[in-house]
Parts: structure tokens; C-alpha cells; sequence
């Protein structure tokens, strides 16, 4: 008898057919619907293939496999296995993309002329990899840029440019200046040289002395930090600065003696990103009404005056962002050996002198639908997180650095920010209202799902190619090291939560202990994997939400080079037929019905204490931070921004990003990016 070997796609293509392979793709199938059973996938493998070899000699097409399948699914009573077999091999629920808007996104990242095809250059970005890589990673790279041709994943923008242009490719740099000139000026050139390329860089302030003391040596005053600062921004406007990255950012502690001067007149620079890092004392004391010692008892603090003067300023509509350093620093793998640097690339935490690779994935494109039904594709997405780690740990070792030791540094920690973009179309589409339970619980869940599997990823990588090399010096090989998986608190939850737990019962088991006894065996290629970065070019290019912000607008107006476009929400627009492109905002606003308006929550209607609940669920399962906004209303109180400070704190948020709602969202414009803090 001649067994069948071989599966026969329309295509041409073959592929190889085995006990093995049925069983692996049956068990997949089992884990969508929460219910995996390898002893039942085996003997329901063995029944197709017995029926295919009874019927077929040496090859069969992928219909009649795939018929010899269902039919032995249903004959053996397997009604929910069969379902979520044929909704696995369902298309996504997704709507065509804007190409040209995409192909102008791509090029304005490129640095390419419109006569140019950015696809072209995607591949001639291939070949570059491959040939630095020895085309060791080939298979992989093409699925990479598969995903970016069909919107799943992108790396950083930075990533695709410079390697493009064969130049440095990480996303960005940290300084953490030092109190004297030849420090100044050294970092000065190095930023120059960084930003040069498009990289951009993070400035700490904090060591820099008063401009209210003297310096000995001249016996003339400081300058203080606000000169500083304001010599770095002159020198990025004398290079030819490129726009097309995120600004700079400026960051102080708030025990700095100069802090009201840096709230009051720093912070109006809108032209950067300025921020406060404020240790957990600080807010402890404000909270007890106690006042705050700095310098072993020399100088005290009053934290109510600061904090009167920042929640003034934001109901100002001034932009003020909080740093709960301590809070960041409880997630630092090396706790004993390095504080944290932030990033000017979204505020994720990086190691001072020291630099991370980043990408998203678009989870709002992994939607399975078949008629009403609709499922989330876990397993398309643990996929897509297993090539994306993969993909940029290898962009580590193809990074150029500004010097050998950032080279160094970047391999001793291999940092690593894998994010996530439409977040609130992916909530859209699945029926489930952004402002509710059932989002908080997705959240946590999908989250949790992306952590655990970025991190079992590292370990395999780090099976073949051995850990990130201070591994030795970190938490994770401490004997009693352990994932603290805290359930999220209760009170983020008030009501049932019926669609959330459908979806997550398709979702694969997650075993942090078995993950844990990995990391033990092998160690982890890379010392973090997952945070939640800002997106503004890939979710323009995708037509879709930004991270996991709220929809701000139904109707989006987006400028890339000249070329603008003027959209209405797709989604929105399927369930509401007859809304017009030439209505305003306003107007499309008032044709959508109120049950609609429910599942579609506009930022405007959305409470900001909900936005921290969110950002918190999240927050627990990343290795960074959770770069989003808080939206604030006009009419909001000082008071109540005091409070929404405290519970930000307090639920175990490291960023608090306020942003006053004028109604109104800013238009994306390439030509104008300042304060945007995105990959």
C-alpha cells in the first residue's frame, strides 16, 4: 500500500503531510476553544489520515483533505471542534487599507521620493538583512516583511530607516548629565551625532547644579537645567534635526532645587517633551501632609506646594508629565546593579548609556469571522509575538551605535519593547464597549497572553544562543526568583463581563511556572520584551486606533507629504451607511444613533479614572511602562487631577500623561510632530 505524503495546494505549492503534523494542527485548534486534549487530537489524526490513505495514493489536494477532515470531525461528534476549525481557517475580519495612504507612510519613513516604490526598498531592506545575517534568518525575514506588507507587525520606524540606510538603528539614546563642562559638551556632541540620523534622545536633568549656586571655580552662578536644556534644542535645530521622529525629552527630579522654576517656565516649551520623576516618598508625604527632606535633612520640600502648582498648570492646559520612578524601577531586572534611565521613545525605561529595539503589532487585524460569529486569533498572534522577538533580537546585533560602548551595553542587556496598536478597533470590531469590564478584562488577558509568550520566546533564543550577558547579574538568576503574577484588583471590575470570558476561553494556556523552570534551564536572551508604546505612523497606516488609546475623532484627517486623508471610521461606517465625507466632525457625530455611539466611546465621553484602570491592567504584565493618555475635560478641577494623580500612583500606573479635550482631535501631519512620543 503507497501512503500519502504530500498535500496539493491550487497554487502549486506542496506541502507535507504527516500523523504528526494532523495531530499538531488538530491540538492547535483544541487550545482556541480552551479545551486541549492530545490523546483525542491523536486518535482523531489517526482516523484522517487512515481515510486519506483509503481513498488517495501518494498526494491529496488541500479541498479534499481539508473535506476528509470536517466530515470525520462531524461523524465523531466533534460539533464545537469543527466550528473552530473552520472559523481558524476563516478569513479576518478587516477592510481594505488606504495602499496609497500606507505607501506615503512608508516612504515618509524611508526618507524615499514619491517617484520611488516603497515596496521596492522593503525588499531591497530584506536583502540587506539577509546579507548582514549571512541569510541565516531568511524564512524569518520574509515572514517580517510579509507582515509589514499586510499590516500585522512593523518595527520602528527607526529600525526600517537606518537600515535602509545602513546607519544606526536603534530608537533612541539616553544622557544623564553631569555636573561639569566637559561632561556637557560631550554628551552635547554625542546627541548631535545621534540625532544626525533621526534617533532621538532623552536628557536627565537632574544632577545638574542649581542656577541659584555658584560655581567655585569662576565664582560666577550656575546656569542651571533650563540652559541646559535649552543648549541641547539649539544644537538639534543646527544639524538638520529629521521631524520624522519623536521629540527630545527633558526630564528632572522633583527634589531638584530649580523644579518650580522648570514647571513654570520649561515645561511652555511645546516644542519638546518635558516630564518630572517623582519617587514614591514624595507622594506619600503629600498624602500624609508631611513635608519632604532632601539632602540628608538640609533642605525640605513642601510636596502641596508642587503639586498645587502642577494640577493648576494642567487645568491651565499645560502639558506636565509625571514619572513614578520607584514604580519603574520595581520592574528593573538589575535592581541591585542600575537605576533606570527613561526613554524619549515612548518613557520606557532603558539602562543609562544604553539603548532598546522596538515594534508593534496591529491587534485590531486578528478578528476571524464567519457569518455573526466572531473569534479572536490567539494563535495567529502568538505566532507574530514568536517572529517579532526573534526579528528584533536579531536587529541587536545589527545595530551601529555611536561608539563601542553603547554597542557593549545594547548586548549586555538586549532590550527589547514589543508593543501593540488598535487596541480600541480591535474592541470595536468584537463588539465589546471601550469604556467597560469586559475591555479591562480583554486587556489583562491579552496583555498577559503577549508577555508570557515574548518572554518563553527569549528563552528558546536564549537555548541556541545563550542569555542577554549580564544575565548573571540580574533577578531572573536569582534562586528564588519567581513571576509576580498579582490578579488584577478586584476593584477594576464591576459588572459581568459575558463577551471578554467567550473570547478568552479560545485563549492557549499560559503556565508562568513552567516558564519560570525554562528561564531556570536556559536563561533569557533578552532582560525585557513587552511594553505599550504610542503608534502614530502605523496606525495612520493601518486606519486604525492608536495603541490602546480611545477613538478620538469618528472622522480622521491625516497629512502625510502633501497628500491628505480625510476618513470616516470604517467600522462606524458599516453600521452606519449614509454618513457623509463632507460632513464635519459635528455632523457625523450627530447622525450616529446613541446605541451605536456606545460601542464606538469617543475620548470625550470617556472618564479619566477609567483610562488609569485600563492603563493598570495593562501595566501589570509589561516590563515597561504603559505610554497613553489621560484625557481630561475642560471643566475638570485642580482638585480632582490631584486626585487622579494619587489613584494612578496608588493602582500601580508609572506614567500619568494629561491631556485637556478641546473636543477636538489634532490632525496627524508629518510636517508637524512635535510632543509625539510614538515608534
Amino acid at each position: 500500500m503507497t501512503f500519502v505524503n504530500t498535500i496539493l495546494h491550487k497554487s502549486g505549492e506542496k506541502e507535507e503531510l504527516s500523523k504528526e503534523k494532523t495531530t499538531i494542527m488538530l491540538f492547535e485548534t483544541m487550545c482556541n476553544i480552551g479545551e486541549p486534549n492530545l490523546n483525542l487530537a491523536e486518535k482523531l489524526a489517526f482516523l484522517i489520515i487512515d481515510k486519506v490513505n483509503a481513498k488517495h495514493s501518494e498526494s491529496i489536494s488541500f479541498e479534499n483533505y481539508e473535506g476528509i477532515i470536517k466530515d470525520t470531525l462531524l461523524k465523531e461528534a466533534q460539533t464545537e471542534l469543527l466550528q473552530s476549525y473552520i472559523l481558524k481557517k476563516s478569513k479576518p475580519d478587516q477592510s481594505l487599507i488606504d495602499s496609497e495612504l500606507k505607501d506615503r507612510i512608508l516612504k515618509n519613513i524611508l526618507n524615499i521620493e514619491d517617484a520611488d516604490s516603497a515596496s521596492s526598498k522593503l525588499i531591497a531592506i530584506n536583502t540587506q538583512i539577509n546579507k548582514l545575517q549571512n541569510n541565516q534568518s531568511e524564512k524569518l525575514n520574509k515572514k517580517i516583511f510579509d507582515y509589514i506588507r499586510e499590516g500585522y507587525f512593523y518595527p520602528s520606524s527607526t529600525i526600517l530607516r537606518e537600515i535602509a540606510l545602513n546607519q544606526q538603528i536603534s530608537s533612541g539614546y539616553n544622557f544623564k548629565i553631569k555636573d561639569t563642562l566637559e561632561s556637557i559638551f560631550d554628551d552635547l556632541a554625542l546627541s548631535s551625532k545621534v540625532q544626525k540620523y533621526g534617533s532621538s534622545v532623552s536628557v536627565n536633568l537632574s544632577n545638574v547644579r542649581s542656577e541659584k549656586e555658584k560655581v567655585k571655580s569662576i565664582n560666577k552662578k550656575a546656569c542651571g537645567p533650563l540652559k541646559i536644556a535649552d543648549l541641547f534644542i539649539s544644537a538639534k535645530s543646527m544639524i538638520g534635526y529629521n521631524t520624522n521622529t519623536s521629540n527630545n525629552l527633558f526630564y528632572i527630579s522633583i527634589e531638584h532645587p530649580d523644579i518650580i522654576s522648570f514647571i513654570n517656565n520649561g515645561l511652555s516649551k511645546d516644542s519638546e517633551n518635558f516630564a518630572i520623576l517623582i519617587p514614591d516618598r514624595f507622594i506619600e508625604n503629600y498624602i500624609n501632609n508631611q513635608d519632604y527632606s532632601v539632602d540628608e535633612q538640609i533642605r525640605k520640600i513642601c510636596p502641596s506646594t508642587i503639586f498645587d502648582l502642577v494640577s493648576s498648570k494642567i487645568v491651565a492646559g499645560e502639558k506636565i508629565d509625571l514619572i513614578f520612578i520607584d514604580t519603574i524601577n520595581k520592574k528593573n531586572p538589575f535592581t541591585n546593579y542600575d537605576q533606570y534611565a527613561i526613554s524619549s521613545v515612548g518613557y520606557q525605561p532603558v539602562l543609562e548609556d544604553n539603548t532598546f529595539v522596538s515594534g508593534v503589532i496591529d491587534v485590531s487585524k486578528l478578528v476571524n469571522a464567519t457569518a455573526n460569529s466572531k473569534t479572536f486569533d490567539w494563535q495567529r498572534l502568538k505566532s507574530i509575538t514568536w517572529d517579532a522577538i526573534e526579528f528584533l533580537d536579531n536587529s541587536i546585533d545589527l545595530s551601529k551605535h555611536i561608539n563601542e560602548e553603547y554597542t557593549q551595553k545594547a548586548k549586555e542587556s538586549r532590550q527589547i519593547y514589543l508593543s501593540i496598536t488598535g487596541f480600541a478597533t480591535l474592541l470595536s470590531k468584537l463588539n465589546i464597549p471601550y469604556n467597560s469590564d469586559d475591555a479591562i478584562c480583554f486587556a489583562d488577558s491579552l496583555s498577559d497572553f503577549i508577555g508570557f509568550y515574548s518572554k518563553l520566546k527569549s528563552t528558546e533564543l536564549s537555548k541556541t544562543k545563550g542569555p542577554f550577558l549580564k544575565y548573571i547579574k540580574s533577578k531572573y538568576e536569582l534562586p528564588n526568583f519567581n513571576f509576580e503574577k498579582t490578579p488584577v484588583q478586584k476593584t477594576l471590575f464591576s459588572n459581568d463581563m459575558d463577551i471578554s470570558k467567550k473570547l478568552i476561553k479560545n485563549m492557549p494556556t499560559i503556565d508562568w511556572i513552567e516558564l519560570r523552570n525554562n528561564i531556570k534551564k536556559y536563561g533569557l536572551r533578552n532582560s525585557t520584551t513587552f511594553s505599550i508604546i504610542s503608534s502614530d505612523f502605523y496606525s495612520v497606516a493601518n486606519e486604525c486606533s492608536n495603541g490602546i488609546k480611545p477613538m478620538m475623532n469618528y472622522k480622521q484627517i491625516s497629512w502625510v507629504n502633501g497628500y491628505k486623508s480625510d476618513k470616516i471610521n470604517k467600522d462606524l461606517s458599516l453600521l452606519v451607511s449614509d454618513l457623509n465625507l463632507n460632513w464635519s466632525e459635528e455632523e457625523v457625530e450627530s447622525a450616529v444613533p446613541e446605541d451605536i455611539k456606545k460601542r464606538f466611546p469617543k475620548a470625550k465621553h470617556i472618564e479619566p479614572l477609567f483610562l488609569i484602570r485600563l492603563q493598570a491592567a495593562f501595566a501589570k504584565n509589561i516590563d515597561g511602562t504603559v505610554n497613553t493618555k489621560i484625557y481630561l475635560s475642560e471643566d475638570i478641577s485642580a482638585q480632582e487631577i490631584k486626585s487622579l494623580i494619587i489613584e494612578s500612583h496608588k493602582i500601580g500606573n508609572s506614567l500619568f500623561l494629561p491631556e485637556k479635550l478641546n473636543g477636538h482631535q489634532k490632525e496627524f501631519n508629518t510636517e508637524d510632530r512635535k510632543g509625539l512620543k510614538s515608534l
